[in-house]
């Protein structure tokens, strides 16, 4: 059944690029890694990830949404992400885009014609954004390691504890909240 809906999808997005005269679509959705298995026997040597990297805490600090959500939710693409096959993974920096479009546009159609770019490492400059230091510990709390192996360098030497980590009020937790901490506090 799994095998019949991926050929379906496959057959509208393609019908949906003809139409657009693009050449091959995107799908862009943030959970494809955790289907890589699915997706590779369907797809084969096809098969392309693009990895847009932004610094969860720039992220947040744009996001209206709750802040331990963006951050969580970060964090997991990012594990999801580097499970991928490094060869199928190109990275795009969010900040490079801003900077040079041109040239990551550039590097970016050479990886998906089948050139051999390696974007698996950024360079990014130290953070210096308007987040309140609460909820730069609280983003860098939860997405520490992912931070440190993308280049990006948090303000901690080592991954915070949240602010009054293991005695924050019950009731002033959400459901995802209290599993994220918990997630967390096992972890370390």
């Amino acid at each position: 059944s799994s095998g019949i809906n991926a050929e379906y999808g496959e057959a509208v997005m393609e019908c949906y690029a003809e139409a657009h005269n693009a050449r091959t679509w995107l799908c862009a959705d943030g959970e494809s890694g955790e289907h890589h298995e699915a997706l590779s026997q369907h797809f084969g040597s096809r098969l392309k990830y693009l990895h847009l990297v932004r610094d969860p805490r720039e992220l947040c600090e744009s996001s209206t949404s709750d802040l331990f959500g963006v951050a969580d939710s970060w964090a997991q693409l990012q594990r999801s992400a580097a499970n991928l096959p490094s060869a199928d993974v190109y990275t795009l920096d969010y900040a490079a885009v801003l900077e040079d479009k041109d040239t990551e546009v550039e590097q970016l159609e050479e990886f998906l014609g089948g050139g051999s770019v390696n974007k698996s490492s950024t360079k990014h400059d130290p953070w210096t954004g308007d987040l309140t230091e609460d909820k730069v510990q609280t983003v860098e709390a939860l997405c520490y390691k992912e931070m440190k192996s993308l280049g990006f360098k948090p303000k901690s030497k080592k991954r915070p504890k949240l602010e009054k980590e293991g005695e924050k009020e019950e009731a002033d937790l959400t459901e995802k909240q209290r599993a994220i901490l918990d997630n967390l506090t096992s972890d370390t």
